[in-house]
């Protein structure tokens, strides 16, 4: 049975928005126009507009960008700077994880970013010494990688968000050059390699925002961050502090 988002507009998305279409207002632009001018149909504003649906923090990114604005003037003038000072990771815990080696948001020998779909990211990976095939793997296994041969298979059957996500671990197993594969990756390696996956998909700030827009509602914070939800759950695991993910 297949999984429906839910969509319900929160406090803080309400205010927001609200705050968005005061700007489309003192633009003097159509609703028509300002929603194209933000990139985005007039359906798809429209249904905001009603609160049908929350804007996710990459619309309003766009449209902090059309308006000239940046994202945090945009909440901040929106009355919603709350959602800035109840960051899940406030900036003084994030440098302390940070200097105790806790945190850290980029893997630099690894030419990808969290910001690359999954496609970009195979285009991104040509030039390294590993090759990248896509299977059809057994036993509900989404992706594996093979030491000896260098190869990382990937189950074809996965969404891209999967396929993401699974691409980005098992290139961190070639990265330490691990030689478990799947199943039987050791427990090490495994918990190292998704601390790793998670951190390197999850923009702090980002997730802030999320985890108030949408009052903690694990499906919408994952599907707008374009993750599993097994990778948001180990981000949220290494934020409380703690030592093991199972």
């Amino acid at each position: 049975m297949g999984t429906r988002a839910n969509n319900d507009v929160t406090a803080g998305a309400r205010s927001v928005m609200e705050y968005c279409k005061t700007l489309q207002s003192r633009s003097g632009m159509t609703a028509t126009d300002f929603a194209a001018e933000c990139g985005f149909s007039r359906n798809y504003w429209f249904v905001r507009a009603r609160f049908d649906a929350p804007l996710t923090v990459s619309d309003c990114e766009r449209i902090a960008k059309a308006c000239g604005m940046t994202l945090r003037e945009l909440f901040a003038n929106g009355k919603a700077t709350w959602i800035w000072r109840r960051m899940t990771c406030p900036e003084s815990r994030r440098r302390s994880m940070v200097k105790r080696g806790r945190i850290t948001t980029s893997l630099p020998d690894l030419p990808i970013s969290r910001r690359m779909t999954y496609g970009a990211m195979r285009r991104a990976i040509t030039g390294l010494p590993v090759t990248v095939s896509s299977a059809i793997l057994p036993d509900g296994l989404w992706g594996c990688y093979d030491d000896e041969n260098r190869v990382i298979l990937i189950d074809r059957r996965l969404t891209y968000t999967a396929k993401r996500c699974t691409l980005v671990h098992e290139l961190v197993h070639w990265r330490h050059g691990d030689a478990s594969c799947g199943q039987d990756a050791r427990d090490r390696e495994e918990h190292r390699t998704r601390r790793e996956t998670a951190l390197m998909l999850i923009d702090p700030v980002r997730y802030g925002l999320l985890e108030q827009m949408y009052e903690g509602n694990s499906w919408n914070i994952a599907q707008d961050l374009e993750v599993t939800q097994q990778v948001l759950g180990d981000y949220r695991q290494i934020l409380a502090g703690r030592v093991c993910i199972v």
